[in-house]
């Protein structure tokens, strides 16, 4: 599917990190993430986002309950990936 994010502080999301940043922001940069680089390790995501992988895997439970599909890969050319969604995003 095809998902439009409007007015939302995009600076915000893409910028900061760490403890500034909200459980729902870092969803929202995970899945943005993954629909710009395509697969990632839970490694990656988690350097990205400043948290640990047992987060990345919360958030991942936590997109797929609300909907969001993902397909995983293991060894060395492993990773997340988003499956069948596009998200385009329009600024403020």
């Amino acid at each position: 599917f095809y998902i439009v994010i409007y007015n939302v502080n995009i600076k915000y999301i893409l910028v900061s990190g760490g403890n500034d940043m909200s459980r729902c922001a870092k969803c929202i940069k995970m899945l943005i993430l993954l629909s710009e680089n395509g697969k990632m390790s839970s490694i990656e995501l988690a350097q990205e986002l400043q948290t640990n992988v047992r987060n990345i895997r919360e958030y991942r439970k936590e997109l797929e309950e609300a909907g969001f599909q993902f397909q995983s890969k293991t060894g060395s050319k492993g990773g997340i990936e988003l499956e069948n969604c596009r998200i385009k995003i329009i600024p403020n």
